[in-house]
């Protein structure tokens, strides 16, 4: 006697703060900024007679550092002076079309931040209005000196710095990919259809695998179940998601790049024989007491050999054990996979959102069939096989 738990689920795969102003299938991307006094500053002024701390800057530019606080990272944007003067530490639409070169004239310093590179990250390109924030004696000091005002601001004027980042506008960015066969809902959430699931895959490191190739089988001294030559199967018995892959290897006569698919592969078929490089695919993904399911993906290369019949001997349980840890190779082949929602067992009827095999409801009182045998589902959620 065993315990099945039903799961139910809502369909979120991919949240956000905010979608009031995207459409479905795209969301406002969000950024933390820091609310605290930055660690430096730098900057060049426009007329480039002044700097300070300004490495990677141009004329113009300024830049304010945080490594700690709030958000750490460093904000990096232009100064322009212009005729126009604004209310400090507000921002002006019209503004948007000014330029920091300088050609512009006026004796009024305006800031706007151009981009945010978050710590140990990428840079980010940020959209944003101009922040008025002083005006200087003469235009000639403004060229001189505004760069360094909007840095030196930024650095340590809360009001000013919160207009600054205020100003920024964030344009709706595509969601992450959805499962072909499921439809958007709202912002980044999706809907599988009815008795099917949305697959996810591992992410951490498989506890086996096992090969069959070079006329003889290997699971680590277990013979492997369900297997044909030249195929292979890595299993996870333990961590965020529990199932097995199934997948074949070739030996192909072209070179590729480590963890990375070619289109054209896909024609290629297991027990080619024109070659020395080691290619493996996915072809199946086993959920755990699931069913298995049919997977679409691309061959990816592995490693090259000496000759054919080395890469004949090893490609098989080559495919397995880099995939096993999860190397570069191992997240290639996951990333080849076609995103689709995949069966639920026989009888199952998914909820909306799905994402597991164990959150496809199964009815009381009903046979549910495997590869492990026959189960009756009581209305108490035991089974028995």
């Amino acid at each position: 006697m065993f315990r099945f738990f039903i799961v139910i689920i809502a369909s979120v795969l991919f949240t956000h703060d905010s979608f009031a102003a995207c459409e479905t299938g795209y969301y406002e991307p969000s950024f933390t900024f820091p609310t605290t006094d930055g660690y430096y500053y730098g900057y060049i002024s426009n007329n480039g007679k002044d700097k300070y701390a300004a490495s990677g800057l141009s004329n113009g530019q300024w830049h304010t550092v945080w490594n700690s606080g709030t958000a750490m990272g460093e904000a990096k944007g232009i100064a322009t002076c212009n005729s126009t003067e604004g209310t400090f530490a507000s921002s002006s639409g019209s503004d948007d079309s000014w330029t920091n070169s300088a050609s512009a004239t006026g004796s009024n310093c305006w800031c706007k931040i151009t981009a945010w590179i978050p710590d140990g990250g990428i840079s980010k390109s940020l959209t944003a209005a101009w922040v008025f924030s002083n005006v200087q004696d003469t235009a000639y000091n403004c060229l001189r000196y505004c760069s360094s005002s909007c840095a030196s601001k930024v650095h340590y004027n809360s009001d000013f710095r919160s207009a600054v980042f205020g100003a920024v506008q964030t344009p709706c960015t595509a969601c992450p990919a959805k499962p072909s066969n499921a439809t958007w809902t709202t912002g980044c959430n999706y809907a599988c259809p009815a008795g099917t699931y949305a697959f996810v895959r591992p992410t951490a490191a498989a506890n086996s695998y096992g090969y069959y190739g070079a006329g003889y089988p290997s699971n680590s001294g277990t013979t492997p179940v369900n297997l044909s030559y030249a195929e292979w199967r890595v299993t996870w018995t333990s961590g965020d998601v529990q199932g097995s892959i199934r997948g074949e290897a070739t030996c192909k006569g072209k070179e590729g790049t480590r963890g990375f698919s070619e289109g054209s592969d896909d024609t290629w078929t297991k027990g080619s024989s024109d070659g020395k490089y080691c290619w493996c695919r996915i072809t199946e993904w086993i959920p755990a007491g699931g069913n298995a399911q049919s997977l679409n993906a691309k061959w990816v290369y592995v490693y090259g050999e000496s000759s054919y019949t080395r890469c004949n001997d090893g490609c098989r349980s080559n495919c397995g054990s880099f995939m096993q840890p999860m190397t570069t190779v191992g997240n290639g082949m996951f990333d080849t996979v076609e995103n689709t929602c995949l069966q639920c067992p026989d009888g199952g009827i998914s909820t909306v959102g799905s994402t597991a095999i164990t959150q496809c409801y199964l009815p009381a009182n009903t046979n549910y069939t495997n590869d492990a045998g026959t189960h009756y589902f009581s209305s108490n959620c035991y089974y028995t096989n």
